[in-house]
């Protein structure tokens, strides 16, 4: 059956006490898009992603800062001869100094404006990263959504064979108190009977490791999920072709590579950057107190242009621009590596949601030929016409046509799922 891996720390028993919540398919669904924990991280990283476009927008800005010192010297200064020194001069050890800046960048060889669409690309990313992961954990859901509900159909049915195979171990003892059975007929009903029990066993396991599973899934561990519904088979119909031309457009995955090769097309430009001038303008404006030699506050400007031009990087601007270059060529081929990694993911998926679709119309024919059956040796072991042995092989027949269906049932619904998410969604039925 459909189970995800889960490593059980806690015994059944402690896990049985955990409260139970019966959910829909689209409330798990739901549950988890607000509680699991890999995709909340997905979402905090598109809003790092939208942080860090706006700290390059801020590039674009004149940058504004204030400063101030205040020295305190050892005597106070004596800037004439003391006979020449005027009699209102004013001197003090204590010296202050404000100063206000405004930087303005003209020419930065177009750095902000890469740094800027990489940045603005690495949101497009994130947001690109979600819904991948989204899709991704939305599918591991239903799989183990429906992988529960199989596993609870297996109880049941285990439990119901149990219950014939109670009913003809009472119906053996009765023939074979009058003389219509053997001994070992009987012996053979008996351990076919006890042997249901570590089935069940096994079955009821299985079902707690799936709703647990679930739970782990849409990020409630504290409760043990009750999958509602069964596994209706919704048919879809798709076309191959154009199947594979919507995961060609749709798939996260595709979109990542074309959003980190223009990335990778910035790169090339910010490399480049560090070969241009670099031109900013700079206001500045300070008070100081002293004047001179005058107690009170002056204030002097100044308008600064300032240009730079590298000469000489030691070839660290070429080697960094074709190592940029190099990641563009190596997001080219992990492009078309992709491409055909996902048509033959959406190959099989058709292929084995078709096998599954086959199955189950073979399936339920014998379903219906395997009841019929095990009503006919019912009736004719109750008269002695038929050993017991004969009659227990054909409610195994019954049992294992009945587990066959339901398991067909599970893979066609878990294979359109998979076909869901290779193509990227929603696919034409």
């Amino acid at each position: 059956i459909y189970l995800i891996p889960l490593l059980m720390t806690a015994s059944p028993a402690r896990a049985s006490r955990r409260d139970t919540k019966s959910m829909t398919l689209r409330e798990c669904l739901e549950t988890a898009r607000e509680n699991n924990r890999s995709l909340l991280a997905a979402r905090e990283k598109i809003e790092e992603a939208k942080k860090g476009l706006l700290e390059t927008a801020g590039n674009f800005l004149p940058t504004v800062s204030l400063g101030g010192t205040y020295t305190r010297l050892d005597e106070e200064p004596r800037p004439l001869p003391e006979p020449l020194m005027p009699p209102d001069a004013y001197t003090s050890s204590d010296r202050y100094n404000i100063t206000g800046t405004v930087r303005v960048p003209l020419f930065t060889g177009f750095r902000n404006r890469a740094a800027y669409r990489s940045a603005s690309k690495a949101l497009k990313i994130a947001e690109e990263n979600y819904r991948k992961q989204k899709n991704e954990l939305e599918f591991e859901i239903t799989r183990a959504f429906y992988g529960a509900i199989l596993a609870e159909k297996l109880v049941e049915l285990n439990r119901e064979s149990q219950k014939r195979l109670e009913k003809l171990m009472e119906q053996t003892r009765t023939l074979y108190e009058n003389g219509l059975a053997s001994r070992l007929d009987l012996l053979r009903s008996e351990v076919q009977y006890s042997n249901m029990k570590p089935q069940i066993i096994e079955a009821e396991n299985n079902l707690r490791m799936a709703q647990s599973s679930l739970s782990l899934l849409i990020g409630r561990e504290n409760l043990l999920i009750l999958p509602e519904g069964g596994l209706e088979v919704e048919k879809i119909d798709p076309e191959l072709g154009e199947t594979l031309r919507i995961a060609l457009e749709r798939r996260p995955e595709i979109n990542l590579i074309l959003l980190q090769k223009s990335v990778a097309g910035e790169s090339i430009t910010l490399a480049r950057s560090a070969a241009y001038p670099q031109i900013n303008a700079s206001y500045n404006r300070s008070f100081e107190h002293p004047d001179g030699m005058r107690d009170e506050w002056g204030d002097r400007w100044n308008i600064m242009l300032n240009v730079s031009l590298p000469l000489f990087r030691g070839f660290s601007t070429y080697s960094d621009t074709e190592k940029a270059r190099s990641r563009l060529r190596q997001l080219e081929h992990n492009l078309e590596q992709l491409k055909e990694s996902i048509r033959l993911e959406v190959e099989n998926a058709y292929y084995e949601l078709v096998k599954s679709e086959e199955t189950i119309a073979a399936l339920e024919k014998n379903v219906v030929q395997a009841g019929e059956a095990y009503s006919v040796a019912s009736r004719r072991y109750s008269s002695g016409l038929l050993s017991s042995l004969e009659f227990m092989d054909t409610e195994l027949d019954y049992m294992q046509a009945r587990i066959g269906l339901i398991r067909a049932q599970a893979d066609y619904i878990t294979a359109a799922g998979r076909l869901r998410m290779s193509a990227g969604g929603e696919i034409n039925k």
